[in-house]
This record gives structure tokens, sequence and C-alpha cells, in this order.
């Protein structure tokens, strides 16, 4: 219960307010005794005002006995109904000479009275002292020496009882006390009002408070005051709305920065000083492989060391400097560039590594392909200009001089001449295509006419190996909307590859059919065909499935990369199905109706 706040107020207030009233309480009754004590002293200061002349002009007490009763009796007469007591006492024995008390005397002859009358004697002044009996009854006592001519006489001995002022004091004691318990159960009860009025605006603050601790800022506290409590309340509020406001910017933020990072093209790691992955996007697990869950409870190390050892956070703190650097790695078929460096806290201190992950497979290939390509032009380019050159220069040094051999040198010249602005021009038609300058003139044609055309074209090619070419078709036109001299070079291509790769007495079938709204052409042989390893690349360019014997049959190998992109220009596919040692069939289907100019 005292855990409260609100006991906590009532508990300090009943506190002060008893320790206030006990305190008045006291002072009050000590001052109320005071003055009550201060009276008795004033009444028996009038008695000795009375008594004390007619005394001191006795000179002996004890001889003028007579005249010493008969002042007390006087006195008694005048002062009746009074409560001081009075004794005359003898100086020399201690006797009595003359009293208006009828009771018991004995208390004279009490250390206390017995001390007073002799200081009195001694000191020749008034002794005054409140004592108490065997009862505990209080009396105001006043000890006068009795003085003729400076010698003691006697001694004036004067009591007033107390007992009216000890229940004056009483009675006022037990109003204070009541009036203490009353103010005590007041206390209380307006305590817990007042703290009532403290602790609920505060109570309110705390459930708000827990309820923002659990994301919740739809709450707010009501201002019922202008004072400190309102205060609190005012700036509680205002916290309210910052920190919704603050937290709705961070969301904001966090959201933004985690679609940027989830779907970024590189992979992104971030590890703490403690080998923890405290981020990863997607594409960071798509690299490395990480087909199961938790790795985020893992140690990096454990996880990356058998990728690479020289990858590891151990590895990078303590044998890289600045912890900057890069590194390939091959993973499985592809190839990671490893970008890491360091991230660092508001004290400027090292706190993690942050890893970026990129993909560079296929600018490795396309860079190991410009390598290839350059080794392949420079290859076929210098094969015949090493013949130009040897055949011109032994005419050019006169070693010739036969005509007929002349003229066949010129030939081989003519050929190799030929050969180079082939590849040329092929290479330049690549070129054109990869910058996408080629425009398709697509007009409607006849793919069975475009078909007869190319087989007419071919035919005598065909008849010096002695190989057949059979048209195969159900339609009489076959109307699509194409680029008629493009097609006519991939149809070309295709029926000329497969009659230089055909042996003699071989057979080469080309048949033209319309399915689902396309136009399929389809070509087919029983030549040497292709190995299964070669038909995917078989499109690449320079690429030869036997190199040698393709080159001398005048091939620069970019003539089937040229046809497919002829016929992904007019939307199409061409797709190629091979057996080695039995032949193979290459199709190519195009839309009837082509979109795309």
């Amino acid at each position: 219960m005292f855990r409260s706040i609100r006991w906590k107020f009532v508990t300090i207030y009943f506190i002060l307010v008893l320790i206030a009233m006990l305190v008045a309480g006291i002072f009050i009754i000590k001052e109320i005794d005071d003055l009550h004590i201060s009276e008795a002293s004033q009444e028996l200061e009038g008695v000795r005002h009375v008594l004390m002349p007619d005394l001191q002009d006795l000179m002996e007490l004890s001889q003028n006995k007579e005249l010493v009763l008969n002042i007390i009796e006087d006195y008694k007469r005048v002062s009746f109904g009074i409560n001081e007591e009075v004794w005359v006492i003898d100086d020399n024995r201690n006797d009595v000479i003359a009293t208006t008390g009828a009771g018991d005397s004995s208390f004279l002859k009490d250390e206390d009275s017995i001390n007073l009358m002799v200081k009195a004697r001694q000191e020749q002044k008034k002794q005054e002292l409140v004592i108490k009996d065997i009862n505990d009854n209080r009396a105001m006592v006043q000890v006068y020496p009795i003085t003729n001519l400076g010698e003691n006489t006697g001694i004036l001995f004067l009591r007033r009882d107390l007992s009216s002022v000890d229940l004056t004091v009483n009675k006022i004691r037990e109003i204070i006390i009541r009036v203490i318990v009353a103010s005590s159960l007041a206390t209380i009860v307006l305590g817990f009002i007042i703290s009532k009025s403290i602790s609920d605006p505060i109570k309110d603050i705390t459930r708000k408070a827990v309820l923002m601790s659990k994301g919740n800022f739809e709450h707010y506290v009501q201002v019922k005051s202008n004072d400190e409590i309102g205060e609190l309340s005012e700036t509680f509020n205002f916290l309210t709305r910052r920190l919704k406001k603050s937290l709705r910017e961070i969301s904001l933020e966090k959201t933004k920065v985690e679609a940027i990072v989830n779907h970024m093209t590189d992979g992104v790691i971030a590890v703490d000083n403690h080998h923890h992955i405290i981020l990863m996007n997607p594409k960071a697990i798509e690299l490395l492989n990480f087909g199961t869950e938790g790795y985020f409870e893992t140690d990096f190390d454990k996880l990356i060391e058998p990728i690479s050892p020289t990858l590891t956070y151990n590895q990078i703190t303590t044998e890289v400097e600045d912890w900057v650097g890069t590194q390939l790695i091959t993973i499985e078929d592809s190839i990671v560039k490893f970008n890491y460096a360091p991230y660092v806290n508001d004290q400027d201190e090292k706190t993690g590594i942050v890893y970026v992950l990129q993909d560079v497979t296929d600018a490795e290939k396309l860079d190991a392909m410009r390598r290839d390509f350059v080794a392949n032009v420079s290859h076929e380019l210098k094969t015949p200009l090493t013949s130009i050159k040897s055949y011109t220069e032994t005419l050019m040094d006169g070693y010739v001089d036969d005509p007929e051999t002349q003229k066949q040198f010129l030939k081989v010249i003519d050929s190799e001449a030929e050969r180079m602005t082939r590849l040329v021009r092929d290479l330049l038609q690549l070129s054109n295509f990869d910058s996408h300058k080629i425009t398709f003139y697509k007009e409607y044609n006849d793919y069975i006419d475009l078909a007869r055309k190319c087989v007419n074209q071919l035919m005598m090619s065909a008849k010096k190996k002695n190989i057949t070419i059979k048209m195969i078709t159900t339609q009489e036109q076959l109307v699509g909307l194409f680029d008629l001299h493009r097609m006519e070079q991939v149809v070309i291509n295709i029926l000329s590859n497969a009659i230089k790769y055909t042996p003699e007495n071989g057979s080469v079938d080309i048949q033209v059919i319309e399915r689902d709204d396309r136009a399929i052409v389809r070509v087919k042989d029983n030549g040497i065909g292709i190995p299964n390893d070669d038909i995917l690349s078989i499109f690449d360019r320079f690429y030869r499935v036997d190199k040698a014997r393709t080159r001398n049959m005048g091939g620069t190998g970019l003539g089937l990369s040229i046809a497919k992109e002829i016929v992904h220009g007019h939307e199409g596919s061409i797709e190629i199905e091979s057996e080695f040692g039995k032949g193979t069939v290459v199709i190519i289907s195009i839309p009837m109706d082509v979109t795309g100019f």
C-alpha cells in the first residue's frame, strides 16, 4: 500500500500535521502551566508584602510568639478563602511559631524544604520552588528570610497548592488531544483528496506511457490544471506527438531503406563486432546460396569461411589495413565481387563491416567474349592477310613469269579479299544489331515463295555434292509480315549450312507451314550433326563445331549469330535439334503479323 504515491502523500501530510499539533499542544500546555505558576508566585509575593513588614519589626520571634500569632490571625481574617498557607519558623530552633495551615506540616522536614530554608538564610533572599508531595500533587513554595537589623530572626515559609492548576492543565491537555485526533482524521481525509488530485494524473500519464512503450501513440493525457502537474501533462502530450511524428518518419525512412536494400541488384551484408549478421538482403542470400533460415543467429565467419577464408571478419580486421578491400570469388557458376568497408559509430569507432556483393558473371563473360572476339577477328583476318601478303610479295618480286600462274595467284588474292570482305560485312551487321541501328522493312510477303527462291539459289551448290533438296508444304501461299531481304538472308544461311555439313548424296528438306498464327520454316538434313555440348553455344559469334573444317569451307562463324538477331527482330524464335552423326533440324518460328518495327 505504501508503495503508492497517494499513501505516501497522506502519510507525509499526517505526520507533518501531527508533529505541528503536538508541538503546539505542548507549547500551549507549557505556557498555560507557566502562567498559572507565575500567578501563584505573584500571589505568594503579595502575602509576603503583607506579612513581612510586621514580622521584621520583631527582634526575637520566639519571644514575641503572641505578636506573631496575632499577625497571622489578622492575615487569616483578611485573606479568608485563599489557597496560600503561611508558616513562620524560628531561626534558632526551627520551630513553627505560627501558621495558617490546619493540615500536616511534615513536608517542612523534607529535603527540598530544608534546602530552601538553608539557602534562604545563607543568601538572605527569596527562594522559590515547585515541589511534589508523595501523591505527586504539586505546590508552589516560597521561602523568605526574616531579618531585623541585618540579623536572621526567622523564616517565612509560604505555600500555594497547585491542584487547581494541574486540573486546568489536564483539562486543556484532554482538549488538545481531542483536537489532535480530530485534526489527524481530517488530515487523512483531506490528504487523500489532495493526493488523489496529484496521483491520478500521474497514474494517467503512467498508463499512457505504457501504451506508448507498446507503440500506441493515439492516447493523450487530459490536462486538468495549470500547475506543475498540468505542465507535466502538456509536456507528455507534446512528447507523444513528437514521438509519433518521429517514429512515423523513421518508419517511412526504414521502409524506404528496406525497399531499396531488398530490391537492390547488389547484395548487402552488415556484420557487427560480435560477428552477428545485422542485415542481409535477398540478393546476398541468393548470391551466397544460403538456402536455410537461421543465419542471423549464426557466426558470420562460419558461414563465409567455406566460401572464402580471406573474407572472414577476423581475417579482414587483422590482416587488411583500414578494413577496406575488394575480392573476386567464384561461387559455383557465378563470379561475385566482394567490396567491404567498415562502418563507425558516433565516436568514430569501427563497429562492424559492410559487404557489398556484385554478380559480375555476365561482365566477366562479356569481357572474356570481348577478348575471344578480338582474338577471333585477329585470327580470321591474319590468315587471309598473310596469304594475300605472301602472294602479292611473290608477284611484286617478279618470281612468277608465267601468266597462268600469275592469274592463279590473283584468284587466290581475290578469294582471300572476298573472305575478309564477308567477315567485315558480317561484323558490321552484328555491330548494327548491337547498337540497334538495323531497320527492318517489313511488308506482307509469301513465305513459300521465299523458300522456293532460296532453294533455287542454292541448287547449284547442292548438285555439286549430289544433295537432294526437297520442298515440303501443303499450302499454295503463306503470307506474313516480314522483311523479305533479311529473312532471305536467314533461310539461305540455314540452307547453305545444311548443304555444307551434309556429305555427298545426302538430302536436305525444307518445310514451310502455318501453326497457331505463326509461320514455321523447318530445315532438316542428314549431315554430320552437332554434339550436345556444342548446341548451347552454336549461336555464339565465331563459334564453330569443327573450326579447321569450317574455316576451309569459307565460313566466318557469324552466320547463325546474324540469323538469330534477324529472327528476334521479327519477334520470332530459332531452335536447333541435332544428333551427332545423324543430322540437324533448324526450326524458325515467326508471328504472321509482327507488331514491332
